[in-house]
């Protein structure tokens, strides 16, 4: 056998085992493709039957169970006040939507739905209700037999039942009752906002009703403002009452740091003692002077009394010595004044010399009830009582008496001179 013969029978037999080969993996592709096939029409079979099964109710899915949302606390429906019994029941509604919603997957069927919404009452608004719920639990796969189909009408229902207030109409009534007054603005438009929601109101209404509502200094504030915004444009509205706010409420703070420091300085000024004092008289003749006297004479030594230029520098009355008034309208001066007019010489002791007390002079001799026990210690009786701080007036400021309706001073003093050495040796 030549060469060229032992070559091509090696390559026949090698070609007879490569299409033994082929020929194996075509079968095993067909027989793959039919059962590719037949698996692909069960499948759609499958999602036929799964698809039914969520429409009727009944399904139960594979989706993993782990929720994000959190449920809201159970509705009992028990509160007496039928108006926060409804908001109560509105509230809870709206947060069991929000349940379906996020975890769409997992109440992916009405059966899942109408169970959590029963899971989540209690009390009457369950007891009510009950029946039905234990007829869905019952068929679950059969929903002929339930009361509702889907869980929007379980929540028809629970309206007819609990939401039987129009809460629009009552929040109308308390937006049109809501002032500012005294609030803190925050308070006031947290309020406002919540009300405008619940009636309804536009942007434009809204603002309308902001600048009727708010406090009168906010309101002449926003008057002179220049810079006002769109009468739609709300919250704009809302921002500028609020930096107004904020400004009123520092410039008070700043008003009464400023009134306390005032009234600090003033109660100090009141307080601090006269720079300049005259000397008492001596104690010799304050004795020897109110010896006979029927109303002692009250001498204030324990504090000196204010000088013209104190009284001039704090506002104070020449006679009386206090504040708020002028010596004209002192009521003390005009007091004095009257007794002095009422005074009746002629009920008084006889005098060596007629006339007034201010037309005596020392020529004419000493009245009659100036009664000295001895030359060193003279004493003197007054027909009539006289006001101290007039006495006092008379001695310390004779220049004061032009101004005031005060006693002549030569009723106040003798008529006499008084040795000073006489005075100090019986000291």
């Amino acid at each position: 056998m030549t060469k060229v013969n032992a070559d091509q029978e090696l390559s026949d037999q090698l070609n007879a085992v490569f299409d033994a080969i082929e020929a194996g993996f075509t079968y095993l592709i067909n027989k793959d493709d039919k059962a590719i096939a037949a698996l692909t029409a069960e499948k759609i079979a499958l999602a036929d039957r799964l698809s039914q099964l969520l429409l009727a109710g009944g399904g139960r899915s594979t989706a993993p169970t782990r929720r994000i949302s959190e449920d809201p606390e159970k509705f009992s429906g028990t509160e007496k006040d039928i108006s926060k019994r409804q908001q109560q029941y509105v509230n809870w509604r709206s947060q069991v939507r929000r349940c379906f919603g996020v975890d769409s997957d997992t109440f992916n069927s009405e059966f899942r739905k109408i169970q959590h919404i029963s899971g989540l009452l209690k009390d009457d608004a369950y007891d009510a209700n009950r029946d039905h719920f234990d007829t869905i639990t019952q068929f679950p796969d059969n929903p002929v037999h339930w009361h509702w189909r889907t869980a929007e009408q379980v929540f028809k229902t629970l309206d007819r039942q609990y939401e039987t207030l129009d809460l629009s109409q009552q929040a109308s009534q308390q937006f049109d009752d809501l002032y500012m007054t005294n609030k803190p603005f925050q308070n006031f438009l947290a309020d406002f906002n919540r009300l405008a929601t619940k009636c309804g109101k536009t942007p434009e209404q809204k603002v309308e009703a902001l600048r009727v509502k708010v406090s009168q200094e906010l309101s002449d504030e926003i008057t002179h403002r220049i810079d006002r915004p769109n009468k739609a444009d709300f919250n704009r509205w809302a921002e500028i009452c609020q930096q107004i706010y904020n400004n009123l409420q520092k410039q008070k703070h700043v008003d009464k740091l400023r009134n306390s420091r005032l009234g600090a300085n003033r109660h100090q000024q009141q307080n601090r003692a006269p720079t300049t004092t005259r000397q008492p008289p001596a104690p010799a003749l304050i004795q020897n002077a109110t010896a006979n006297t029927p109303e002692p004479m009250v001498l204030d030594t324990t504090r000196p009394r204010p000088t013209r230029e104190d009284c001039m520098r704090q506002g104070l009355c020449y006679y009386c010595k206090k504040q708020g008034h002028l010596i004209k309208d002192c009521e003390e001066a005009k007091r004095s004044e009257a007794r002095w007019a009422n005074w009746n010489p002629t009920q008084q002791p006889q005098t060596h010399n007629r006339g007034p007390p201010h037309e005596r002079t020392q020529q004419n001799g000493p009245p009659s009830y100036w009664r000295p026990q001895s030359p060193q210690q003279p004493r003197f009786y007054s027909p009539r009582p006289i006001a101290p701080y007039s006495r006092l007036r008379t001695l310390d400021h004779p220049d004061e008496t032009s101004t005031t309706n005060s006693p002549s001073p030569s009723i106040l003093t003798p008529d006499y001179t008084i040795d000073s050495a006489s005075i100090q040796g019986k000291e």
